[in-house]
């Protein structure tokens, strides 16, 4: 392990950056929902979903959801799930 000394001036200096890094950081808002890019694996949609492994397995083989395999295991994206979300929504009129 490699000891560095530095001066008091020289700390004082780099801790007032190292807060400047915080505030600006802690002043951006973080978005509340994930990319629409991230990618997602197949117990994670059943789960935001609220449906079985089956019926995951039958939307992907009626070509209603794309999904991309590596290594045996299937992802599916955000955006994809959003897309076939706001597809199949049924609107329900006032009345």
């Amino acid at each position: 392990m490699k000891v560095i000394i530095i001066g008091a001036k020289a700390c004082k200096e780099l801790v007032v950056r190292i807060e400047k890094v915080e505030r600006a950081l802690a002043s951006k808002k973080l978005p509340n929902t994930p990319p629409d890019d991230d990618w997602v694996d197949g117990k994670t949609v059943c789960r935001y979903l609220g449906i079985s492994p089956r019926t995951l397995q039958r939307l992907r083989s009626d070509r209603v959801i794309s999904y991309s395999s590596l290594n045996h295991k299937l992802y599916y994206t955000l955006g994809d799930i959003k897309r076939v979300l706001h597809e199949r929504s049924v609107n329900r009129r006032k009345e």
